[in-house]
């Protein structure tokens, strides 16, 4: 089931895009685009894909996310007359363009937390809907002060669920903005195969003790679980796009153990990889 890109056409007297949806249904349509997408479900109840993640929806739904991350939103049937809405935002990456990068930190944080799609709770949905809903209506310099007040709410939440698993390592910053960098990125050049600790850090230039706390200080997470969740998002593909067999992807992912791969997909995602398969295709036959 390869994503389908979209081309966001945005009209050219405006920063960005907000489109008002008022559908019979959400159908299911797996699809990706280069812009960034806020999305709030202010009627409708259904399922949500974003990337290897799925989950449950409902009003109030509010998400966020990165460019070129595959997304749906599918509702549950409802009859004729009800009607799914919901209020979607689509803006460039670089919407904040030359403004200074150190006022804006927190937004430019955000933007980056966003590339496997963030989820927010209550608190923070309830203040930022009220924007939102009203978005449609303003001029478009209204619209683009409304739009950084939101982005300055979301960048301060604390309550933002990260959803799809890390199925690419961060992308490079330039040279010296950050020395996890260079590391993630001679991880991800290799994780389907053999990377020991040693070697990442020989390539921070670290012993392994010191860099074994450098990397989980500075990802939150111990160096195997960085690269298991790299081979996890790598299957996680294989099984949306392929029809490969389990064994076949579990190899190509990295997992040496088709028992321990199992019971690794199983804890992290809930599900077994066969309904992991299925969950995905229910409402839309492979293309």
């Amino acid at each position: 089931m390869k994503a389908v890109y979209e081309k966001v056409s945005t009209d050219a007297s405006r920063f960005f895009l907000v489109k008002r949806r008022a559908d019979p249904c959400f159908e299911f349509l797996w699809h990706y685009h280069p812009e960034l997408e806020l999305t709030l479900i202010t009627r409708s109840r259904g399922r949500r894909l974003v990337g290897d993640h799925i989950e449950d929806y409902e009003d109030g739904d509010l998400v966020l996310l990165g460019p070129n991350l595959p997304h749906t939103w599918c509702s549950f049937p409802t009859p004729p007359s009800e009607r799914h809405e919901a209020v979607v935002v689509q803006f460039g990456a670089d919407l904040l363009g030359g403004l200074d990068g150190r006022k804006l930190g927190p937004v430019r944080d955000l933007f980056r937390r966003c590339e496997r799609g963030l989820r927010f709770d209550r608190a923070t949905r309830d203040e930022v809907a009220a924007r939102m809903v009203e978005l449609h209506r303003q001029s478009p310099l209204t619209q683009l002060a409304e739009l950084l007040l939101i982005l300055d709410r979301l960048s301060r939440s604390d309550d933002g669920h990260l959803l799809s698993s890390r199925t690419l390592a961060p992308q490079p910053q330039p040279d010296g903005a950050h020395p996890i960098d260079k590391v993630c990125k001679f991880i991800n050049e290799r994780y389907v195969g053999r990377v020991p600790l040693a070697q990442a850090a020989r390539v921070a230039g670290m012993s392994e003790s010191a860099f074994s706390r450098f990397f989980h200080r500075t990802t939150g997470r111990t160096y195997t679980d960085y690269v298991n969740e790299l081979r996890l998002g790598h299957a996680c593909r294989l099984l949306i796009e392929t029809e490969r067999g389990i064994a076949d992807i579990a190899g190509a992912a990295g997992f040496s153990n088709l028992s321990y791969f199992n019971r690794y997909f199983l804890r992290s995602k809930k599900v077994p990889p066969t309904r992991f398969r299925k969950e995905y295709r229910r409402h839309h036959a492979p293309s």
